[in-house]
């Protein structure tokens, strides 16, 4: 046994093969922002099998440009006789600068993401909930439900389908969705089955790239945050479903755009099922957990609690949400559970004008244990 030391450093040359590899033309996070704890100095003791957890901070600087940029790190190491490979030895992380817009957090870790029905609700109800003290957005997460995903038999291929309502208030962003990101939250689009044998959970690997791609190419043209998937109503057609093409649609999504959210919503081919012979997302792609590449997954039975987050590899409790709410059917019981337990997410569903409030103020009090504000402002669908 001996103490194993290493340093780890910014690695510039890892830049240009990540965007080449990507699609992405992402630059360097400047180094005046960037420091590591102890230097970047890492040190195993004799007997230890890993080291400290180290802190990188980032401390944005007033001429700091809005967008997103890259922090390629590579541990290098000091003692004679031990390496790395070069797949294993570096990280390469995704940093986006916001500029002057308000951040939601909390402090405690908990964002709070909340469904809203655009063939029937306004989303920018979503936004007029803060928390008494600080001020802050209730919401950090605004899920659009829902888009679909179809399939188009000429073309053999699947293809986001966008109802006439959500296409409104998509063409219509500057009205509908840069107002809640101005505050802060993120809004995301949610993709959901449509009886048609198509899902996010049946699809060939090539299909999966395929459509990611389309996703990237929605979501950067309506400038959102990212994508929900959400695998209701499979019918026959499509063999393949199961755990392991929906997660690898996981992973496809998160590599055409690694600076947006990935969520799932826990049903369907993600969760345990032994008659599939699955156990959730227990496989890797590519080398990587499911716990890397989805940002949040939440349990799907509102009002009941679900430890689900063991069933995907490599997933924390900070990612999970073991308790989602119907904002107007369910009660929130188990709210000291959630933020005792190191959970990081909670759900509310159905979000409306002139409803729930009840619900609201207490899940705001239960999470962050402050009162919840309402402006007094509801919006109406006026399309």
């Amino acid at each position: 046994n001996q103490a194993v030391e290493a340093v780890l450093e910014v690695d510039q040359n890892l830049i240009a093969d990540y965007n080449a590899e990507h699609g992405t033309d992402w630059r360097r996070l400047p180094a005046s922002v960037i420091s590591f704890e102890e230097n970047g100095n890492v040190l195993i003791a004799p007997g230890d099998v890993k080291s400290y957890e180290m802190e990188i901070r980032i401390t944005p600087s007033e001429d700091l440009e809005q967008g997103t940029y890259l922090l390629p790190v590579r541990l290098k190491m000091k003692t004679d006789g031990i390496k790395l490979s070069t797949e294993e030895d570096h990280l390469i992380f995704v940093i986006k600068a916001m500029g002057n817009v308000p951040s939601t957090d909390k402090g405690n870790g908990i964002v709070i993401i909340c469904y809203v029905e655009c063939n029937k609700y306004n989303p920018l109800n979503a936004g007029e909930w803060t928390l008494r003290n600080s001020g802050k957005q209730l919401i950090d997460i605004v899920h659009l439900f829902a888009a679909n995903i179809n399939f188009n038999k000429e073309t053999g291929r699947v293809y986001v389908k966008l109802n006439k309502n959500l296409q409104y208030i998509l063409n219509h962003r500057e009205k509908y969705i840069k107002p809640l990101q101005d505050k802060g939250m993120k809004v995301c689009l949610s993709i959901l089955g449509d009886h048609d044998g198509s899902g996010v959970a049946n699809l060939s690997d090539e299909d999966a790239r395929c459509f990611a791609a389309e996703l990237k190419a929605i979501v950067d043209a309506y400038d959102l945050d990212g994508v929900d998937f959400d695998d209701e109503y499979p019918l026959p057609g499509f063999p393949k479903r199961g755990p392991y093409p929906y997660a690898r649609l996981c992973y496809e999504t998160k590599r055409a755009m690694p600076d947006k959210l990935c969520t799932v919503y826990y049903i369907g081919a993600c969760t345990p099922d032994p008659a599939m012979g699955a156990n959730g997302f227990d496989m890797q792609i590519e080398g990587m957990d499911p716990g890397d590449f989805i940002d949040y997954s939440y349990y799907a039975q509102y009002g009941s609690w679900s430890e689900g987050w063991n069933t995907i590899k490599g997933m924390k409790k900070s990612q999970w949400g073991p308790y989602s709410l119907d904002i107007q059917e369910s009660w929130p019981y188990m709210m000291e559970q959630t933020v005792k337990g190191g959970y990081g997410v909670q759900i509310l569903y159905d979000l409306r004008p002139n409803s729930g409030q009840s619900l609201i103020k207490t899940v705001a009090k239960g999470m962050y244990g402050e009162d919840a504000v309402h402006s007094g402002v509801n919006y109406g669908i006026d399309w």
